[in-house]
């Protein structure tokens, strides 16, 4: 099966979905099969099932409190992020992720 990646973003007002209890789900969920997170309740999520099977998932952990889970296309990202971050990006995308992304210590350098 062809693996896909998802935004998951989780509401900070759910004490389940604090950093350190949600990345422990993450890690041990088996219908993730990779995951990223550098900005707080937002997370990368790469799975081989589909948004809604990876709503249900998160939605165990999360009840009735607010989320939002969406298919990304990696290949089509652009933003702020540190260099490991693209380069997280990069191995999970499928194809030519340009490579020219804008990194924090770029950005303070050019804008001196």
């Amino acid at each position: 099966m062809n693996k896909r990646t998802f935004l998951v973003a989780v509401d900070a007002g759910d004490p389940n979905a604090q950093a350190q209890n949600f990345r422990l789900f993450l890690k041990d969920n088996p219908k993730v099969d990779n995951w990223w997170n550098y900005m707080p309740f937002i997370y990368l999520v790469v799975s081989s099932d589909d948004a809604d099977a990876v709503a249900h998932s998160v939605r165990s952990r999360t009840g009735l409190n607010k989320f939002l889970v969406t298919e990304v296309n990696l290949n089509e990202s652009e933003g702020m992020l540190p260099e490991s971050a693209w380069n997280w990006i990069r191995t999970q995308s499928d194809g030519d992720l340009m490579t020219t992304r804008k990194t924090a210590d770029t950005l303070s350098r050019t804008t001196q």
